[in-house]
C-alpha cells in the first residue's frame, strides 16, 4: 500500500478519539488503561489496494484510521511489536482475502469479509483485539494464542481452531519448530482442513461421534420439551411407576434417573416413538425386567449401573445387562455401558462386568458406535467382532494391549478412544 497515493493526515490523540470514539471500542483505550497512541494517521475516503502491512504505515504513525471502506484483494498483515503497527480502524466495511493480526488492535464499524482466513500466530500476545460492529464472516479462524481478543458478535464461520480444540491434532507437516508447536504453513492447513469439512461429516478428521450418537434429552430445546423429551431425577425412593406428566404422542426421549424402579414404567413401553432411553441408578436387583424390543425407533440406549448409595437397595448384578443384550432391537445404532464395575459399599457385592455377560452384542448388526467404561471389562465376546458398521468405540476399560491392538485390527474406519 502506498500510503502518498491517498488524501492523508496525522491526528494528535485526543483529535482521533474526539472524532472515532476509539476508547469505546477497544478496552486498552479506555480512560483507565489509557493506551492511546501519540498520533494516527488518517486516510478520509475508501481504499482498494493489492495488499496492506505493518511497514505501510509504521513510518507515518502507529495507528492507521480508513474513514470509509477498505478493499484489499491480497493479505492484511498487521503487529505492533519492533515499532509496527498498533492498529487499524475502519469506519465502513473491510474486504480481504486473509487477516494476519498479533500484539494489534483493530476496529471495523461496518461489515468484515474474510475470504480465506483469519490467522494469529504464535508467539502468545498479551494484548491485542478485534472488533467489528456489523455481520462479520470468516470462512476460516486460527487461532494460536488466547491474544489477540476476538470480539466478533455477528460472526459468520466455518471452522474456529483453537489450541483448546483441535490445533495441534492436525498433521505436523504443517508446522514449525523443533516441537511443532506453532504454525508454519498456514495456507496449506486452511486448505487441508477445507477440503476435510467437505467430506462426508462421517469421514472427518474431528467429527463427534460421542456428540452424534450420544444420549443427549437436552438436544430438544425448551419449545419441543413437553413433545420430544422427559428428563425425572428422583430422591432415592423405591416407585412403581415415575409420574410422567406429558403425552406420549411424540415423545423421542426419556430420561430416567436416581429413581429405584420395582416395574418399569409401563408407559415407557408404549412410547411408539421413542429414540433414546437412558436408565440411570434405577436397577435393583428384584425389579421385574421389561421387553424393550416393542420400541421399533429406539437408536439410543445407556445402561447405567450406578449403585444406590442409600444402601436401601441391592444393586442389579451385571447378568441385568446380559437380558437387555439379548432383547431384539431393530434400529440400535449406539449403545452406553457404564459403572457396572465391582462394588462391596455397604452390606451390597457384587461383581464386575465381563465379556459372557455381553454375549449376544454381536446380533445387533445396525450399532455404530459403543461407549463402554468404568465396567471393570478385561475382554470382549467374540460376536462383538462381528458388528460390522461399527464406527465409534470409546472403551476405557482394563483391556491388554494385545486386546487394543486386535480391535484396532477389526474395526479399521471406526474412531477408537482406548
Amino acid at each position: 500500500m502506498n500510503i502518498e497515493a491517498f488524501k492523508h493526515k496525522l491526528l494528535s490523540a485526543e483529535e482521533a478519539n474526539a472524532r472515532f470514539k476509539l476508547s469505546e471500542y477497544i478496552n486498552a483505550y479506555s480512560p483507565e488503561n489509557d493506551r492511546l497512541p501519540v498520533e494516527f494517521l488518517l486516510i478520509e475516503g475508501d481504499v482498494d489496494v493489492a495488499g496492506l502491512s505493518t511497514d505501510d504505515v509504521s513510518d507515518y504513525a502507529p495507528y492507521l484510521i480508513i474513514d470509509g471502506n477498505l478493499k484489499v484483494s491480497g493479505a492484511i498483515e498487521i503487529f505492533s511489536a519492533e515499532g509496527g503497527l498498533d492498529g487499524l480502524m475502519v469506519t465502513g466495511d473491510l474486504h480481504a482475502n486473509t487477516l494476519t493480526m498479533g500484539d494489534t488492535y483493530i476496529v471495523v464499524l461496518g461489515s468484515m469479509q474474510i475470504d480465506a482466513y483469519l490467522h494469529t500466530p504464535e508467539p502468545d500476545y498479551e494484548s491485542g483485539e478485534l472488533y467489528v460492529r456489523g455481520p462479520c464472516q470468516i470462512p476460516f479462524i486460527v487461532q494460536e494464542a488466547d491474544n489477540p481478543e476476538l470480539n466478533l458478535p455477528n460472526l459468520s464461520s466455518r471452522a474456529w481452531v483453537t489450541p483448546e480444540n483441535t490445533l495441534h491434532t492436525w498433521p505436523a507437516k504443517f508446522f514449525g519448530g523443533s516441537k511443532k508447536n506453532y504454525v508454519d504453513d498456514i495456507a496449506g492447513l486452511v486448505a487441508h482442513i477445507d477440503a476435510d469439512m467437505r467430506k462426508p461429516p462421517e469421514e472427518q478428521s474431528h467429527f463427534d461421534w460421542w456428540k452424534h450418537l450420544g444420549f443427549n434429552p437436552k438436544r430438544y430445546g425448551p419449545s419441543e420439551k413437553l413433545h420430544r423429551a422427559a428428563w425425572l431425577h428422583g430422591a432415592q425412593t423405591e416407585i412403581d411407576e415415575p409420574p410422567f406428566g406429558c403425552s406420549l404422542a411424540q415423545l423421542k426421549s426419556i430420561e430416567i434417573c436416581d429413581m429405584p424402579l420395582v416395574r418399569f414404567p409401563a408407559v415407557v413401553l408404549g412410547s411408539a416413538s421413542l429414540e433414546e432411553l437412558n436408565l440411570d441408578n434405577c436397577f435393583t436387583n428384584t425389579q421385574e425386567f421389561p421387553d424393550l424390543s416393542g420400541l421399533q425407533q429406539l437408536r439410543r440406549l445407556r445402561l447405567c449401573g450406578n449403585v444406590d448409595k442409600s444402601g436401601q437397595h441391592a444393586p442389579a448384578q451385571p447378568e441385568t445387562v446380559r437380558r437387555f443384550l439379548q432383547m431384539p432391537f431393530v434400529a440400535l445404532d449406539f449403545l452406553e455401558l457404564d459403572y457396572w464395575h465391582a462394588s462391596a459399599d455397604g452390606k451390597w457385592a457384587r461383581r464386575a462386568l465381563c465379556a459372557e455377560d455381553l454375549q449376544g452384542i454381536g446380533q445387533h448388526q445396525h450399532l455404530r458406535g459403543v461407549a463402554f467404561y468404568n465396567n471393570g471389562l478385561t475382554d470382549l465376546p467374540d460376536d462383538f467382532f462381528d458388528l460390522k458398521e461399527l464406527r465409534f468405540l470409546r472403551l476405557i476399560e482394563n483391556i491388554s494391549p494385545k486386546l487394543k491392538k486386535k480391535i484396532k485390527q477389526k474395526f479399521p474406519c471406526a474412531k477408537i478412544v482406548l
